[in-house]
């Protein structure tokens, strides 16, 4: 998803980070750390107000001790206010107190406005901030191994375990580069009826920051400019520019934030400004039920993961599409009207791998001879992937064109669109993982990630391996269908290091995939 860039030269004011140097020494001299402890936490450990891993030098952050969950849910009357903005920016939320601390998250990135695009963490109350306690880990944090071994996660811990009474606070910061801090305060406990939304606004003033904006301090700036005031960091002419037209800090309705509320409880998504629409408007039907297969905290992530891949995928130029098909046309052409001869095995023979090798340029990139299918990867995948789109199949211990291959001949475009079928591939543990597949390729994760991120998915959706929770290492091989379809498209996948990201043309390939719309 295309972002607007940030105005440049937002700076926090000076005392910004002595009051909070101030506000950490207080809690730790309270906590009995040592002089040494106390000096090395503010002047090397303090990392702002993120609640980010290793903002504490040599002391020991401790594990949030979590209130007794409620017998029966009610409802939290809350205030959300963002911390350090003037004139202040708040709502009055109606939350279930069952909800999970992501889904919490859904809500309050929908009742102030925000995207929901950038990081965050809740950390414990229930009074003022501590920066001693552990935040509550994400599945970003998992993903990205960033979990410390006391962390709990979000996921897990329900708004009545970290909030019970009037005047209780939970903390929340969102975009740790800005550095928006929401202080949520229990206002009422009132009762519960089984009918009542998981999360209504009741009230606010003003409208929610543009995201980007350099945080409290820039937006003064934001304020300043609106009002026909110069910045100070920033032109006006520029800052004005940059803006979302019609931008009016003073705007509210609470009639819009639930209708959007409305829209994410039907199943749709974030976008732009918090706005939301249906996932089935963009994304195929197998995307839109993958999504509703997740969990609160997997479906979070999918449906980010989706506002960063653009609406309409940049269409794919005759050189791109050429390039994609290149190696499937090698083997085509190889096959031909009368087909091939397979081993009694069903491999294809050692003189056509052989040349297969040699016509895809493989030949210093395979160990051995390179003339068995079964120990050439880089062929099998290839007759596999054109296996699974149903343009080769076996008749007669031989691999002949399909009608569809047959249907295409020379048109590349054609043979793409039939490729695209296939995707993605599997079935089951192996078709969830397909999807993470494709949406970690289109958005262009590196490979490590982008096995945490199947990881993950696979978790949220439920699946185990050997009875325990999936990690990076075990989910591999449930990703070799998808993979294989992925590396036909990818003639020079094997001259490039495995860290390295899809090219750009391979990134259009897997979001046009996860449309499902049919290729231009």
């Amino acid at each position: 998803m295309a972002q607007r860039g940030t105005p440049s030269g937002a700076e926090p004011p000076d005392n910004v980070v002595p009051l909070i140097a101030r506000d950490l020494a207080e809690q730790l001299i309270a906590s009995g750390a040592t002089p040494e402890q106390i000096l090395r936490a503010v002047t090397q450990g303090m990392m702002g107000r993120t609640g980010m891993p290793g903002g504490f030098g040599g002391i020991q952050r401790r594990r949030p001790v979590l209130l007794q969950p409620r017998e029966q849910p009610v409802t939290y009357r809350l205030r959300v206010e963002l911390r350090d903005v003037t004139p202040p920016v708040w709502r009055t939320v109606d939350m279930a107190s069952d909800l999970t601390l992501d889904e919490v998250h859904t809500g309050l990135m929908a009742v102030m406005g925000w995207e929901g695009s950038h990081l965050h963490h809740f950390v414990m109350g229930p009074g003022k901030r501590h920066h001693d306690v552990l935040p509550f880990a994400t599945q970003v944090d998992e993903d990205m191994d960033e979990i410390e071994e006391d962390s709990v996660h979000e996921s897990t811990v329900r708004l009545d375990q970290v909030l019970a009474e009037p005047g209780q606070r939970l903390h929340h910061d969102y975009d740790f580069g800005d550095g928006w801090e929401h202080t949520i305060t229990v206002k009422k406990v009132l009762p519960r009826d089984p009918d009542d939304p998981p999360v209504h606004c009741v009230g606010g003033a003003r409208a929610c920051p543009p995201e980007d904006c350099g945080g409290p301090w820039g937006y003064q700036d934001v304020i300043a400019a609106v009002r026909g005031e110069e910045p100070h960091h920033i032109s006006r002419e520029e800052l004005l520019d940059w803006l979302p037209p019609g931008f009016d800090p003073e705007r509210f309705d609470v009639t819009e934030v639930n209708d959007v509320l409305a829209q994410i409880r039907d199943g749709a998504s974030f976008t732009v400004g918090g706005l939301c629409e249906p996932l089935s408007d963009v994304w195929s039907q197998a995307v839109v039920d993958y999504v509703g297969r997740l969990d609160p905290a997997g479906a979070s992530e999918v449906t980010l993961l989706l506002t960063m891949i653009p609406d309409e995928p940049p269409e794919l130029t005759e050189e791109a599409v050429s390039t994609a098909v290149a190696g499937v046309r090698v083997l085509l052409d190889m096959v031909g009207q009368d087909g091939l001869p397979l081993t009694g095995a069903g491999y294809l023979k050692p003189a056509v791998v052989t040349e297969l090798v040699q016509r895809l340029d493989l030949t210093d990139h395979i160990c051995g001879q390179g003339n068995r299918e079964d120990q050439t990867p880089a062929v099998y995948s290839l007759r596999q992937a054109a296996q699974r789109a149903k343009l080769v199949r076996k008749y007669k211990n031989r691999l002949v064109l399909s009608p569809a291959a047959r249907k295409a001949g020379d048109d590349d475009r054609a043979l793409l669109r039939q490729l695209l079928t296939a995707l993605p591939a599997g079935k089951g543990a192996e078709f969830d993982a397909g999807v993470a597949i494709l949406l970690a390729t289109a958005v262009g994760m590196e490979y490590e990630s982008t096995l945490r991120l199947v990881a993950a998915l696979i978790t949220s959706l439920g699946w185990t391996i050997d009875g325990r929770r999936a990690n990076a290492l075990q989910v591999a091989s449930l990703t070799w269908p998808t993979a294989e379809v992925l590396a036909a498209f990818d003639p020079e996948k094997h001259k490039r290091d495995i860290a390295d990201p899809a090219p750009e043309y391979l990134r259009s390939i897997a979001a046009w995939a996860l449309r499902g719309d049919r290729l231009p």
